[in-house]
């Protein structure tokens, strides 16, 4: 027997082997451990096998200690419990979460949902360091070494994980000041006739479509003719609130200008499609607890103010 032999016997073995010594039996181990009987008796053979000697005799009603087996009780157990105690306090240390969490989020919906979120988290675990990017494009999650990113629309990475949180409703945003009635544009041929405001894909050419449905029938306009273009989406809010123009917005923009009456709801008898809210994770696998701890609290937060 070498002392590379003995370097293999893992904690997982010695530990089976103090149940079934303590316990006297293989099936009263089995049910303790949440292991098959025959599991057990695969490690104690491993063991025996290791240390080259027999470690226990069986019969058919009792399991006893051979002179080897109780001196590996009296001599090595002790220690093996004051590791197991060791790892145990470890393992309940990292109850009080350490270290950094990096994620990104728009900076419209980062300013409105995410940021006032923050304090409670902070305050529950101080030794965790937040560093949250605000942007608008799409981050690389790998590239950026972002834990996560809360994301509004679909993802075009499909080697993303995402949850979805909600759905977003849009509407389509009228300033009251370029209307003659207090009435918003009730068909495409009454919005024609209104200046349009344009949004930009965050990184990316491309103009987002302004899609309307009505029973069943979908109605599709690219603002080309747009005076004003932006890739914010907070930008273009603004404009719509200065009496620019019209576009479509997520109603949590514009909720305190629909209620003052300055910003109304345009083709009302038309859907405009909701836009998903996700969690995104670069990849599959375990992350650490805090990283778990930061998501959920956010995923609770936004939750709870869209439903």
């Amino acid at each position: 027997m070498t002392s590379e032999t003995i370097d293999r016997i893992d904690l997982r073995t010695l530990l089976c082997f103090e149940r079934v010594a303590a316990l006297g039996s293989f099936s009263a181990a089995s049910r303790q451990l949440d292991m098959p009987r025959a599991a057990v008796s695969r490690l104690i053979q491993k063991l025996e096998d290791q240390v080259g000697t027999k470690l226990l005799q069986r019969t058919t009603r009792s399991v006893s200690l051979t002179d080897e087996g109780q001196a590996l009780v009296q001599d090595a157990l002790p220690a093996l419990s004051h590791l197991r105690t060791a790892l145990l306090d470890t393992a309940n240390a990292t109850t009080e979460l350490r270290g950094s969490v990096n994620f990104s989020v728009s900076q419209a919906f980062g300013r409105r949902f995410v940021l006032p979120a923050l304090p409670d988290f902070l305050g529950l675990h101080p030794s965790v360091t937040v560093e949250m990017s605000v942007v608008d494009d799409l981050d690389d999650l790998v590239a950026e070494r972002l834990d996560f990113a809360i994301r509004i629309g679909d993802m075009p990475d499909s080697s993303i994980v995402t949850r979805k949180l909600a759905e977003i409703e849009t509407v389509l945003a009228v300033p009251s000041a370029l209307l003659k009635t207090d009435k918003g544009p009730a068909s495409l041929s009454e919005l024609d006739s209104l200046p349009m405001i344009g949004f930009r894909i965050p990184g990316t050419k491309s103009l987002y479509r302004w899609h309307f449905e009505k029973k069943g029938l979908v109605q599709t306009k690219t603002p080309d003719a747009s005076h004003l273009i932006s890739d914010s989406i907070e930008d273009v809010a603004q404009m719509v609130t200065a009496g620019v123009g019209v576009a479509p917005l997520p109603r949590y923009l514009i909720e305190d200008q629909l209620e003052a009456g300055t910003i109304v709801v345009g083709m009302p008898s038309f859907i405009l499609p909701s836009v998903p809210l996700h969690l995104c994770f670069p990849s599959r696998g375990k992350r650490p607890a805090r990283v778990y701890a930061l998501a959920d609290h956010l995923a609770q937060h936004i939750k709870a103010a869209f439903f």
